[in-house]
């Protein structure tokens, strides 16, 4: 297994805003003991384990580790054809990237939009009426893709400190079935 850094809001060595992130993020402050992220890891029922990742190093420029998770598709793709025993190398996967996540392309759009409505409104091309309700919708657009994405829009979830079940397709692969975590 690769070194794991578990998000944990009382890790010692975290500044004030790492915790209140941690605390408040829509799926970290789930768990009572922490999470890592990313970790994946896959066990076969003979308990070898044929691919495992966890990001070691997370910081502000790696999304605090979402940068360079494994393509999911292609790691179950090399699951099912690597046969009973064989490991899987995901030296070839596809590894995300800053600009896949949803909330850079967000804030970007939203940002330029800000700027370019400030800049009409400048060059005196666009009304003080104009600019304050093409601005205000841009920014009420920005409100609800936080919104969701920080979970506030969709129900809470309510499995704390309980096993979580992920259920995989399912497939003629006998190997294939619930993988269970445990937070």
């Amino acid at each position: 297994m690769p070194d794991l850094f578990v998000y944990h809001s009382e890790k010692e060595g975290l500044n004030t805003s790492q915790r209140r992130w941690i605390s408040n993020h829509p799926f970290m402050s789930k768990y009572l003991h922490g999470v890592v992220q990313p970790a994946l890891t896959i066990v076969r029922s003979n308990r070898t384990i044929a691919y495992s990742m966890a990001q070691s190093m997370p910081t502000l420029s790696n999304g605090y580790g979402a940068v360079g998770r494994p393509d999911v598709d292609q790691v179950w793709a090399a699951f099912k054809h690597s046969g009973p025993d064989g490991k899987i190398d995901g030296s070839q996967f596809r590894k995300q990237k800053l600009t896949d996540e949803l909330y850079v392309w967000g804030s970007a759009v939203g940002y330029g939009g800000l700027a370019v409505v400030m800049a009409l409104y400048l060059t005196s091309l666009w009304s003080t009426r104009t600019t304050l309700v093409v601005a205000g919708v841009i920014v009420f657009a920005m409100v609800l893709l936080w919104l969701h994405l920080l979970g506030v829009l969709k129900q809470p979830v309510t499995n704390r400190g309980k096993a979580a079940t992920i259920h995989m397709p399912k497939t003629a692969d006998t190997r294939s079935g619930p993988a269970t975590c445990k937070s």
